[in-house]
């Protein structure tokens, strides 16, 4: 159950009630005092043959307000290995935009899995099949390696978290395969288009809020200290994706940003330009200096950012 990120309010009682097709009370979950955006609780038991799922809210977290519930859901997790996967693909890449700077970069990471369907339970026409109607884009997959160690079981490395896109079950084959991509994928079709101009804003908040305002959390990014040494003059309201805002971020900084394999977004910098105080990226990027600045800021140690996005000495 996920309450309004962008206001910070969020259900503080309320019940869950799930019924089966014969509209019986087949589960009920009371909470009392929830004090968080976010929602969720895993069940001991699977609870299965669910028709409908009723939420019932009966006090909100701040007086005089409506309701808003953004998301609420029930999920099914299954895990896989040994013989029930034929093949795992993962690619880790980094690209830079085409006609930008050669410095700062963003990860586009993806993984293709092929799962096994000799007991056909990935079909569509399978009724009986614990997954029917659920072979749908945005599931989530998150992948491990297993190393066997001696006399001390299994040592699982992951890999990464990523979401499916469409599947792929033939009919006259035994497999289902699908590619899911990291969460910097949902960052590219979302827009960030902020009200007014910031002037004098550090990188770090930069990010942060460009984040924020794509709906996570603070435990699902990660942002480098370093971000704070670099102060932009302005920043415009143009709209982008939140995906090519952080990509800009991280020219700006001659940094990176990426998912690692614990599916959180690290904006990191880079240590030789942490002493720079103003920097700049290309006009197009819709973070530059005000109009009335010519040629650059000058530091006091003599260092300055040219409005090209260079790093030049006196």
């Amino acid at each position: 159950v996920i309450g309004d990120s962008k206001r910070q309010e969020w259900p503080v009682d309320f019940v869950i009630t799930i019924y089966n097709q014969n509209g019986t009370v087949h589960y009920n979950e009371a909470v009392t005092g929830n004090n968080q955006v976010t929602w969720s609780k895993l069940l001991d038991d699977p609870v299965t043959q669910a028709a409908k799922i009723e939420l019932s809210i009966q006090r909100w977290s701040h007086p005089g307000r409506q309701a808003k519930i953004t998301e609420f859901f029930t999920s099914i997790q299954e895990t896989y290995e040994g013989e029930d996967i034929i093949s795992i693909n993962l690619l880790e890449e980094r690209e830079v935009s085409t006609g930008s700077l050669p410095v700062g970069n963003i990860s586009s990471n993806e993984i293709d899995i092929k799962l096994n369907n000799e007991s056909r339970k990935f079909d569509a026409g399978n009724t009986a099949s614990p997954l029917h109607n659920l072979l749908k884009p945005n599931r989530r997959i998150r992948a491990w390696l297993g190393i066997e160690k001696d006399n001390q079981g299994k040592e699982w490395v992951p890999l990464g978290v990523f979401w499916s896109g469409d599947w792929s079950v033939p009919e006259d084959d035994v497999y289902a395969q699908t590619t899911g991509r990291d969460r910097l994928e949902f960052l590219r079709r979302t827009e960030y288009a902020p009200s007014a101009p910031r002037q004098n804003i550090s990188l770090y908040d930069l990010a942060v809020d460009v984040l924020t305002d794509a709906g996570l959390s603070p435990e699902e990014y990660w942002m480098d200290e370093e971000l704070r040494d670099y102060v932009i003059p302005y920043v415009g309201t143009e709209p982008r994706s939140h995906r090519e805002m952080l990509r800009l971020i991280a020219e700006a900084c001659l940094g990176q940003v990426y998912c690692d394999r614990y599916g959180v977004i690290r904006v990191e910098g880079t240590k030789p330009v942490a002493e720079q105080n103003f920097v700049t990226a290309s006009e197009k990027a819709n973070i530059s200096y005000p109009s009335q600045v010519v040629d650059g800021i000058e530091n006091p140690d003599g260092k300055y950012a040219s409005l090209d996005g260079s790093w030049e000495l006196d």
